[in-house]
């Protein structure tokens, strides 16, 4: 069974790049509109922001599954996929900051987590310029 989950957990993990990186255009859109014309931080932004951070978890625990079942199948744990796991887990704490501001102003609220989209988003480009394809992989998928 792991032998069949392992590589669908990897083309999930491929996949949801490119859904992660659509949510983050979309947040990062809206947060700008927002912090520029002084609108109102909604429901919209909460719910962008939310399945941004949440798919971002979902990436970090695919990347889980991919690294114990690789390592329990043989292939080891390379030093490379456990510091990209490591740059993962800081994106993910990173993607959650908008959190923090519930309390504060619309632009303050936009400002903020179009920061925490762009520290997440750092993150993932510095973990995955750490693996041996470099960020070569998200072009050859």
């Amino acid at each position: 069974m792991l032998r069949e989950l392992v590589p669908l957990a990897y083309s999930w993990h491929s996949m949801g790049r490119w859904v992660l990186l659509a949510l983050a255009l979309i947040a990062i859109v809206r947060c700008g509109w927002v912090w520029a014309h002084n609108g109102t931080h909604g429901r919209l932004d909460r719910v962008v922001l939310t399945g941004f951070a949440g798919a971002m978890t979902v990436q970090g625990g695919l990347g889980l599954v991919i690294l114990f079942g690789f390592g329990t199948l043989g292939a080891g744990f390379p030093l490379t996929s456990i510091v990209h796991g490591i740059t993962t887990c800081i994106a993910i704490i990173i993607s959650f900051q908008f959190l923090r501001w519930n309390d504060a102003s619309s632009v303050v609220q936009a400002r903020n987590s179009l920061f925490s989209i762009g520290g997440a988003l750092i993150c993932a480009v510095i973990g995955m310029s750490l693996l041996p394809e470099g960020l070569a992989r998200m072009v050859n998928g």
